[in-house]
């Protein structure tokens, strides 16, 4: 009758604790993290960034550049929507990104 009186209050505490996230909760959190590029009608190319499936960026210009211009190539909108992930996923918010960062992903493709 003992044991059994013990082993319930042992339960009982155990229910009390607070949960915390295992490691690997946290990463699929961050896994959630993904982008899609898209087409500009001018022909350059832009992307999204979405959470969990929901749209948080939409970013149709190059960033941290003067101007409204697309990437001119798709790879130079991946590696750059890459970095934004990296930035949130590093708890970074809001994202920026700077010139310096974006003259070394667009180079001379400009």
């Amino acid at each position: 009758m003992l044991f059994g009186i013990l082993l319930l209050v042992n339960c009982a505490s155990a229910e009390k604790k607070e949960h915390k996230p295992k490691q690997s909760e946290q990463k699929n959190a961050k896994a959630q993290i993904q982008f899609v590029t898209f087409q500009n009608a001018d022909g350059t190319f832009g992307y999204d960034i979405l959470s969990a499936g929901k749209l948080i960026i939409h970013q149709p210009n190059i960033p941290a550049l003067p101007g409204n211009a697309g990437f001119y190539n798709e790879d130079d909108a991946v590696k750059t929507a890459n970095l934004v992930i990296q930035k949130i996923n590093a708890g970074i918010m809001p994202p920026s990104v700077t010139e310096a960062e974006i003259q070394g992903i667009i180079g001379d493709s400009r």
